[in-house]
């Protein structure tokens, strides 16, 4: 059965058997090209002429295997090329192991398996394909092999329309798709380069195991260091695609099977939505329209009660300040194009917490101060720590409040665009560094809270538990809370009247509403966050839809 892929670039769905390839044997062009008694000449043409009709199967049988050998040559890619252009004409791809040009991954000849043309330069399989598939991944294509050349077996998949890279496995696993944005100046890249510093801590606490799939991870943490004594990473040009950060997300299942999910993080900068008319938000537009989450950076001399203060100095160009507000308003408009209200969740994240503390109320400080703890789930397969919501609702709340305080705006543009959003603050630096005038970075580094909102997006995509909803079947606080509800349907008995009256008890299947799973018993309910109650429904259920 044919494997389903989204590419993490244009968002075109394939099967697997549908991908191209890279080839891994790459023609660099001889400087001379030999004859049948080992003359060396400069070009095909001049081989020809010097040889009679003695010679011609042998000067043939060069020719041919030149022409074919040049399948293989260094190119320009018009897909590749064509999904470039619209982010400044220049990749974020770095091939850094092939220094020559020629040899660099992105000009390599991309094969198509199913081209008739293509197939001559591929070896055929026992069972008549040109596939290769892997039986340990159920199934799924995995790589080809050449005929020409060294006969090298490639495993470089490409999306089929785009022709950008897919990671090794990549569509096997479910994916889960995240939008990081920073609003001009909210230290997104230090944020992104501190988190990704930890992820596999931070994973490892609740109980994950968090895998780099892809080299942009590394070329990212690389490229933007966070250290004492250097300047701090500059941020992301504006109209600049990066490249997706690719993790897979292990964890065991009750069974202790493994389980896999794909997270595929973006990283956007804000200026793209200054304008909601501008070419580069409609460029943009496809990654955020399929992120199941995004996670929203403002800075806090956005606010404008905060503009003009000791630690932030006064713009010169007040229009240079971005309104938390006005971004808010022209995301709603590319992701919903509609008076809709988006409904997945969004984290909002004010930074640099630790360069306002003279406006903080003393829980607030408390807050930005303590490294965030999760809560330590008992008695289940594994020892593992929960999305901690009940500590972080009074947080929400003081935080909520404090923008509400120095923003209305931006509170009103959440009410009337927003459904599913929860409140973060957050400090990359921590209270001991201090940013000097030459961007340098004095004092301990020590991040604080920077986990927490991407931590509470992996609990509503269902990675992990929250503590928010307490089962009513096993009462773990272990669930899956969804806020967007979904049906089953529960077998309950009712009474109903026959003849001369005579009741009689029956079996019906009935639709009841849900919006949680428990990830310790696997029983769906409904929890009010109002009322932090949950609901059971009792008797067998199916799944009827589902999130």
């Amino acid at each position: 059965m044919a494997i389903k892929i989204t590419c993490p670039y244009c968002f075109r769905e394939f099967n697997d058997n549908q991908v191209h390839f890279r080839s891994s044997y790459v023609n660099t062009g001889a400087r001379k090209i030999a004859g049948p008694d080992g003359q060396l000449f400069d070009s095909i043409s001049e081989m020809e002429m010097s040889y009679g009709d003695e010679d011609k199967a042998a000067v043939a049988q060069i020719v041919h295997e030149y022409k074919e050998s040049s399948f293989y040559n260094p190119v320009s890619n018009k897909e590749y090329d064509a999904f470039w252009k619209k982010f400044g004409d220049t990749t974020t791809e770095v091939d850094s192991v092939n220094k020559d040009r020629n040899k660099k991954l992105m000009y390599r000849k991309v094969i198509d398996p199913s081209d008739i043309q293509h197939q001559k330069h591929l070896v055929k399989q026992k069972n008549g394909d040109y596939l290769i598939r892997d039986p340990e991944l159920k199934n799924m294509v995995t790589s080809i092999r050449l005929v020409d050349g060294d006969k090298s077996q490639t495993s470089m998949r490409v999306c089929p329309f785009c022709h950008n890279p897919l990671p090794d496995v990549y569509g096997l696993y479910p994916v889960e798709f995240i939008s990081v944005i920073g609003i001009v100046g909210a230290g997104k890249t230090v944020f992104l380069s501190q988190f990704m510093n930890g992820f596999r801590d931070y994973a490892t606490e609740c109980g994950l195991t968090a895998i780099k799939s892809t080299a942009s991870i590394t070329q990212f943490l690389e490229n933007n260091r966070v250290k004492e004594g250097m300047p701090l990473p500059p941020p992301t040009a504006e109209g600049r695609f990066e490249q997706p950060l690719i993790y897979n997300i292990e964890r065991t299942s009750k069974n202790n099977s493994k389980e896999t999910v794909t997270i595929v993080m973006y990283d956007i900068a804000g200026e793209v939505f200054k304008n909601a008319k501008a070419q580069s938000v409609k460029d943009f537009a496809p990654f955020i329209k399929k992120s199941d989450g995004i996670i929203l950076l403002i800075d806090p001399k956005q606010f404008e009660s905060i503009q003009g203060t000791q630690f932030f100095e006064s713009s010169n160009n007040q229009e240079d300040i971005q309104k938390p507000s006005d971004a808010l308003e022209n995301i709603h408009s590319v992701i919903m194009e509609s008076d809709h209200k988006y409904d997945k969740p969004l984290a909002v994240c004010v930074s640099k917490m630790d360069g306002i503390t003279e406006y903080l109320s003393r829980e607030l400080i408390d807050y930005i101060s303590t490294p965030y703890t999760g809560e330590e789930i008992k008695g289940t397969y594994l020892n593992k720590q929960i999305f901690n919501m009940q500590a972080h609702k009074a947080y929400d709340r003081a935080m909520a409040e404090f923008i509400a305080h120095n923003d209305k705006a931006t509170m009103q543009q959440l009410s009337t665009g927003y459904t599913n959003y929860k409140f973060f603050g957050i400090t990359a630096l921590g209270l001991n560094a201090e940013v000097m005038a030459d961007k340098k970075v004095s004092g301990h580094i020590q991040a604080r809270r920077i986990e927490e909102p991407i931590l509470w997006m992996l609990s509503q995509v269902g990675l992990i538990g929250s503590n928010e909803a307490e089962c009513p079947y096993c009462h773990q606080r272990d669930a899956f809370v969804s806020h967007r509800s979904w049906n089953i349907q529960i077998k309950k008995e009712v009474e109903t009247k026959k003849l001369h009256f005579i009741s009689k008890k029956e079996e019906v299947l009935v639709d009841v509403e849900v919006n949680c799973r428990c990830k310790c018993c696997g029983n769906a309910f409904y929890y009010d966050a109002y009322s932090d109650q949950s609901f059971d429904y009792k008797g067998e259920w199916k799944m009827n839809g589902g999130v």
